[in-house]
C-alpha cells in the first residue's frame, strides 16, 4: 500500500491530546484521541511474524513512519516477553537528571498500559536516574504505546528518557544498571529520530555509518556518529 505521508503527518498532529497531562495521580492521560491511524497501518501491513527470538528493535518514533513501526510490531507479535524497556531521547529537556523514568501507568487508545514498578524502583536507586512527568508528552515513548497495548497488553513497560547532555561514561552506568534488571524475555526498544532534514543520498550514507558500527560491535565507535 502507498501511504499519503503528508496526510499521515497532519493526522499525527491532529491526534495529539494536549489536554491535562495526567488522569489522577498514577496514570498519564492518552496521547492520541483516535485509533484509526494505528489500526489502518496494522491492517495493511504485509509483514509476517518472525520465528527467531527477537530481544531488541530500533524504531523511528514519528508517525510519518507509522507503517515502519507497524511492520516491526507485527514481526515480533508472536514473541513472548515479560517486560519491555523503551529508550528514548528527552526531546524537550524536561528531565532533571541524565536519565528519567516513571512509575505511572499510561492510558492509551487501546487501554491502560502498566509500568513495571518493582523494576523501576530498583532503577531509581541510581542517582543518575530520577522520576519525571516528562512522559506526559514525550513522543519518543508515547508513539509506541498503542502498538504495545495492542500486541502485548499484559506486558509491563520500563520507559527511560535520555538527556542529550548525557556523557559516554553515564551511558555505561545506565547500561550496567539495566543489565541488572534485564531478563531473557525482555524486549528493548531503541526509540530513535534517525537523521532529520537530509537528502535521500545523505541519509543513506548515515545509515551505512550506523550499520558499520553495529556490525563491528565497538561501543566507542558510537561516539563518532553525528545526528544532524
Amino acid at each position: 500500500m502507498i501511504f499519503n505521508f503528508a496526510a499521515i503527518l497532519i493526522a499525527s498532529f491532529a491526534l495529539l491530546n494536549l489536554a491535562p497531562t495526567t488522569t489522577g495521580n498514577s496514570v498519564f492521560a492518552p496521547f492520541f484521541s483516535s485509533s484509526q491511524i494505528f489500526e489502518e497501518t496494522i491492517f495493511h501491513t504485509a509483514a509476517e511474524p518472525l520465528t527467531e527470538k527477537i530481544t531488541g528493535v530500533t524504531l523511528p518514533h514519528h508517525l510519518l513512519a507509522v507503517d515502519l513501526i507497524a511492520d516491526a510490531f507485527v514481526r515480533i507479535s508472536q514473541q513472548s516477553y515479560d517486560q519491555i524497556v523503551i529508550l528514548s531521547p528527552d526531546h524537550f529537556h524536561r528531565g532533571t537528571t541524565s536519565f528519567s523514568t516513571t512509575r505511572k501507568n499510561f492510558s492509551t487508545i487501546f487501554g491502560e498500559l502498566k509500568t513495571n514498578t518493582a523494576v523501576i524502583q530498583k532503577l531509581l536507586t541510581e542517582p543518575l536516574i530520577s522520576e519525571s512527568n516528562l512522559f506526559s508528552h514525550e513522543h519518543g515513548i508515547r508513539a509506541f504505546l498503542p502498538f504495545i497495548q495492542k500486541y502485548f497488553p499484559e506486558v509491563k513497560i520500563v520507559p527511560i528518557a535520555i538527556k542529550i547532555s548525557a556523557t559516554p561514561a553515564e551511558w555505561q552506568i545506565l547500561s550496567d544498571t539495566l543489565a541488572e534488571i534485564i531478563t531473557p524475555k525482555t524486549l528493548i526498544i531503541q526509540s530513535t529520530d534517525f537523521s532529520h532534514y537530509l537528502s535521500c543520498d545523505d541519509a543513506r550514507d548515515h545509515d551505512q555509518q550506523t550499520l558499520r558500527i553495529l556490525t563491528e560491535d565497538d561501543f566507542n565507535l558510537v561516539k563518532q556518529l553525528d545526528e544532524p
